[in-house]
């Protein structure tokens, strides 16, 4: 089984004046100026070194489908009905879930995040959170909760990663398992509440993991 690093210390602190780049990055694929429907086909779909890690699609987990134009420009799901606190929304099961896989005899550092930019509309989540887990059963949250705005885009990458720089997500080989909730929705009455993630002006980098392989 994979083992995940969280704690300072789980690695030489030589490692970290190691040049950092994008080992893996997932982008729009709606179109270059279209919006999205929300669909799990129009979501982010990723590029890497294949030598180092891969990843997949991000897809949405019991939720149902987004709007065309709410928020624009977003891949967007509808969260009704709202649940009110974490254990709520986990008990349910509705995230948005993707993976990656480090390869065999490597070790990935990760730095940070950057990009995942976030938006609801006025009825939508108001709290995120991004957990992760080497055997898709028991998550640790990476960072702290997000809240997202309406009508500004919120760049969550570097929120969620904010406390890397002193202590590193080390990601051993194997599969990986994260997922993204969001709950509490602004208007609990809402059956449009909507939450999305941002093509990141039309740019080919819309969330991307930062870090080295040792």
């Amino acid at each position: 089984m994979p083992k995940l690093g969280l704690q300072a210390g789980t690695i030489n602190n030589s490692y970290l004046k190691v040049v950092s780049n994008p080992l893996i990055t997932w982008n729009f694929q709606k179109g270059t100026t279209t919006n999205s429907s929300g669909s799990a086909t129009t979501s982010f779909v990723p590029t890497s070194n294949a030598s180092i890690i891969t990843g997949t699609i991000m897809t949405a987990n019991n939720s149902s489908l987004g709007n065309s134009t709410d928020p624009n420009f977003t891949w967007n799901r509808t969260y009704s009905p709202d649940y009110a606190t974490f254990s709520e929304v986990n008990v349910a099961g509705r995230y948005i879930s993707f993976q990656t896989t480090v390869a065999t005899g490597k070790t990935v550092v990760v730095t940070q995040f950057t990009g995942l930019f976030a938006e609801k509309n006025s009825s939508g989540p108001l709290q995120l959170a991004l957990y992760l887990s080497p055997d898709n059963s028991n998550f640790t949250q990476i960072g702290s909760n997000v809240t997202p705005t309406t009508s500004v885009r919120v760049e969550t990458g570097p929120i969620f990663s904010s406390n890397f720089s002193k202590s590193p997500l080390v990601l051993t080989a194997g599969t990986w398992y994260w997922r993204i909730y969001a709950w509490n929705n602004a208007n609990p009455a809402s059956t449009s509440a909507r939450l999305g993630f941002h093509n990141n002006n039309l740019n080919d980098d819309d969330f991307s993991i930062i870090g080295y392989s040792i």
